[in-house]
């Protein structure tokens, strides 16, 4: 499997190395469209964004929630994205690709150097 971006280009490359058997991980996916578009190529897997890059080194960019898997600003997105794929598998009875969240900063990391 190869690692490569969910855009315009990355899609038509996932498409043209599928029939050499090469499957493709979407990244820096960050919409319902891409995804699709990724479900389109055939993908093997996709990793949307769930925080923006730059929350890895600024922890005030971190939501302060509760359940960041239900309040985070893009659970919506993410949920959208699985029940996408939901009515698509049901709908052409294709496998949809695998979710794994990227840019995911883990809760703790508000406890890092705190006193």
């Amino acid at each position: 499997m190869i690692k490569i971006p969910t855009t315009s280009a990355g899609v038509n490359a996932a498409k043209n190395v599928l029939p050499d058997g090469i499957r493709c991980l979407g990244t820096a996916l960050f919409s319902v469209h891409q995804a699709i578009a990724a479900s389109q190529a055939e993908m093997l897997a996709i990793s949307p964004y769930f925080n923006e890059t730059r929350a890895h080194v600024q922890v005030e960019l971190w939501p302060d929630v509760e359940d960041p898997a239900t309040q985070h600003p893009m659970a919506n997105r993410m949920i959208h994205i699985r029940d996408t794929y939901k009515k698509l598998a049901k709908e052409t009875g294709k496998t949809q690709p695998l979710i794994k969240a990227a840019s995911y900063v883990p809760f703790y990391i508000h406890w890092i150097g705190a006193d």
